[in-house]
């Protein structure tokens, strides 16, 4: 009797000294979270303090302005479609992931200190007149992320709106694409626009492998890839139901998800409330897992995705004969600090000369402007900054028709 009492105790002793060094393990690790998360403020310095004080003074006001006005301010960026379970399994569900922006939105896209940016989307979500989609030619397509997108510029400031003296153009681009993005973009819209020359523009944030984009490279580039699903083939250029289907799907998500974890007290307790919650989330350790991904996510580079985005290019061209340029924009060392977009921008260098595209390396042109070049408070390129860029584009282009007259 003795021993198996005993038993019990040393059973039940065992099982408090686990909790206890398990509690005391996600403390640690919440308080190795806020740790990340203050020397991630760090790293950002000057220029993030800067950013947080405009989203606080100016920001919050502009979007709920905008937000009474009709304007959507939380939008679901593709690269969301990635990153969140639910949508994920959407995506599997529809056996399709969106390339773009919602179409025919009103969207309060940002300020980063030259005004709000509102705009209008065209049927496939990106930022061109709707009826640029109603010929399938054009002298210019542009690939990339926000930076080509254009993001906190109003349209004749961007590099689309200043290149459109000189080009019809059609800008397929949208916030946080990646490499992946833009092969995907130029696989599928490459097979119904024709194009005389087509731009891909990369930015420093573009270093990522190519497992972050896992579902976008399943669907666009597996074995059971199927682009000409994308559009509806009874009506010229037009977006497939999919498209709506999707975007249905994941707003239904987005409100269920915000129901169910909406709070319903107030005051002390609920203070408290979530508090305790915000601890016990770190059960499956987030700090130590976020540390471990940022330590083997620097180990690993972007060769796979940027060959990938590279190649599309090369041989769409190839197939086509358009003349394809990759262009490179750095990041602000002041707004958006990076100790890896030097040897970023040497791997894309190294892609473009393997399949010998032309490239433009704007780091040193955008670095003679200095701060000049970017936003007056954000990471994004200022009106100089969008000008330098599209000059160069377009002036690569007129030496390139000289040399062939």
């Amino acid at each position: 009797m003795k021993s198996s009492r005993s038993a019990i105790l040393n059973y039940v002793f065992t099982l408090m000294v686990f909790g206890v060094v398990y509690l005391m393990a996600m403390f640690g690790d919440f308080l190795l979270m806020r740790t990340i998360n203050a020397q991630i403020d760090a790293v950002g310095g000057e220029g993030r303090r800067i950013m947080n004080e405009r989203y606080q003074t100016q920001d919050r006001a502009l979007i709920a302005d905008a937000e009474s006005e009709g304007y959507t301010y939380r939008i679901l960026l593709p690269p969301l479609v990635e990153e969140v379970e639910e949508l994920r399994d959407l995506g599997r569900k529809f056996g399709f992931a969106p390339l773009g922006l919602e179409a025919h939105s009103e969207l309060f896209i940002c300020n980063e200190g030259h005004g709000p940016l509102k705009l209008s989307t065209d049927r496939f979500g990106f930022r061109n007149q709707d009826a640029a989609w109603d010929t399938p030619t054009s002298e210019l397509v542009l690939l990339g992320d926000s930076f080509a997108f254009g993001v906190c510029q109003q349209d004749h400031y961007t590099i689309a709106g200043l290149l459109g003296d000189r080009y019809n153009i059609l800008n397929l681009s949208f916030p946080g694409a990646t490499a992946v993005h833009y092969a995907a973009m130029l696989k599928t819209f490459g097979a119904k626009i024709e194009a005389n020359k087509v731009v891909m523009i990369f930015y420093s944030n573009d270093n990522k492998p190519i497992k972050n984009s896992q579902l976008y490279h399943e669907l666009f580039f597996g074995p059971q890839a199927n682009t000409s699903g994308f559009f509806d083939t009874s009506d010229g250029i037009s977006p497939a139901p999919a498209h709506q289907e999707f975007y249905q799907a994941a707003r239904a998500e987005a409100l269920r998800k915000k129901e169910t974890t909406r709070q319903v007290r107030t005051g002390f307790l609920a203070r408290n409330i979530a508090r305790m919650k915000k601890l016990l989330s770190h059960y499956s350790f987030p700090g130590v897992r976020a540390m471990s991904n940022s330590y083997f996510s620097a180990l690993e580079d972007a060769t796979e995705s940027i060959n990938l985005a590279v190649t599309t290019l090369s041989d769409h061209c190839g197939a086509t004969g358009c003349s394809p340029l990759i262009v490179y924009i750095p990041n602000s060392q002041f707004w958006d600090p990076d100790t890896r977009s030097a040897e970023f921008a040497n791997l894309v260098t190294g892609s473009a000369d393997k399949f010998g595209i032309p490239y433009l390396d704007l780091t040193q042109e955008l670095k003679k402007l200095g701060r000049e070049a970017y936003a007056d408070a954000g990471i994004h390129l200022s009106k100089i900054g969008y000008a330098l860029v599209a000059d160069a584009i377009g002036d690569f282009f007129e030496r390139e028709n000289k040399g062939l007259e």
